[in-house]
């Protein structure tokens, strides 16, 4: 995606996840420095049983240009929380634009 852009969503499939029935998703970006971009921004649930969920980019999360890292965090009904992908990070590269 290109700075700026809100589309297209990021979507993920989170095979190894419990039931997400009930369950709550949200989003954390950071830059190559550590700093954090989206701070706990709640993710969409689009199938619970099939374990698919989406973040929908927000004005201002594309703002800047470059190698981001995020992660999806999810709270399941008995209140214990897991983070995907549950080793490293996901790779998010916005690229700059024109104007």
């Amino acid at each position: 995606m290109k700075r700026n852009d809100t589309s297209p969503f990021l979507r993920a499939t989170l095979a190894s996840a419990n039931s997400l029935v009930g369950a709550t998703v949200v989003f954390n970006m950071q830059d190559q420095s550590g700093t954090v971009i989206v701070n706990r921004a709640s993710a969409v649930i689009l199938d619970a049983t099939a374990k698919v969920i989406e973040y929908r980019w927000s004005a201002g999360d594309t703002a800047t240009a470059g190698q981001f890292t995020g992660e999806f965090e999810v709270t399941y009904t008995d209140g214990k929380v897991e983070t995907f992908p549950n080793e490293g990070f996901i790779p998010i590269t916005i690229e700059r634009d024109i104007a």
